[in-house]
């Protein structure tokens, strides 16, 4: 029994290193612009196809299935994003031309930078789970972020932990990646998306 559950967690961590290998490769390979959003999304589809199925055979025939359907439907939303990014770094500069910023804009600011870096979490598992239209492919992971708060809370927390690991033991980041941070994300919307599935879906 202990045997098989050692084998078991070897395989998991076997799963996930391949999978970060997978979404590098992709990412870097494919031009981090156009590549690095629906790469990340295709981490989260063999993830929730993981979940699933309880299979982790042929990760690399299905993060390529994926990643084929998933990069042309994200290219303009790869787009969006670069200028947002470029939008706020803009700000956060003007800002800093101010001695003392007014409270008011400073703060406008950095709550929208917060709910930006919350639906950046958010955004790659709603995706995984639900084909949107272009129309809600922001909308509804922003939703979510009210819809699911317990969850998106948690999300933040495993990133924080993640982070902490990855600072503490380097090796471990370098092996696992964007994999192991994603997985306990997907976990903890799994059972919330799979029953929202079934009833308004």
């Amino acid at each position: 029994m202990v045997v098989n559950k050692f084998a078991e967690g070897c395989d998991w961590l076997f799963y996930l290193m391949r999978l970060n290998i997978l979404w590098l490769r992709y990412s870097l390979f494919g031009g981090v612009f156009f590549s690095l959003i629906p790469a990340t999304v295709t981490v989260y589809d063999c993830l929730r196809k993981l979940m699933i199925e309880q299979n982790a055979s042929q990760v690399s025939i299905m993060y390529r299935t994926y990643y084929r359907c998933n990069r042309p439907r994200y290219k303009q939303t790869s787009i969006y994003v670069f200028l947002m990014i470029v939008v706020i770094l803009f700000m956060f500069k003007f800002l800093g031309t101010y001695p003392s910023p007014p409270f008011l804009f400073e703060f406008t600011l950095r709550s929208h930078l917060f709910l930006w870096l919350l639906l950046s979490i958010v955004f790659f598992p709603v995706h995984a789970y639900f084909r949107l239209s272009a129309a809600k492919m922001v909308l509804q992971p922003l939703a979510f972020i009210f819809i699911c708060p317990i969850q998106t809370l948690g999300s933040v927390l495993i990133i924080g932990g993640t982070l902490t690991v990855y600072q503490l033991f380097p090796l471990i980041g370098i092996c696992l990646g964007i994999a192991l941070p994603a997985y306990g994300i997907s976990r903890l919307f799994f059972k919330k998306f799979i029953d929202m599935q079934e009833r308004f879906f």
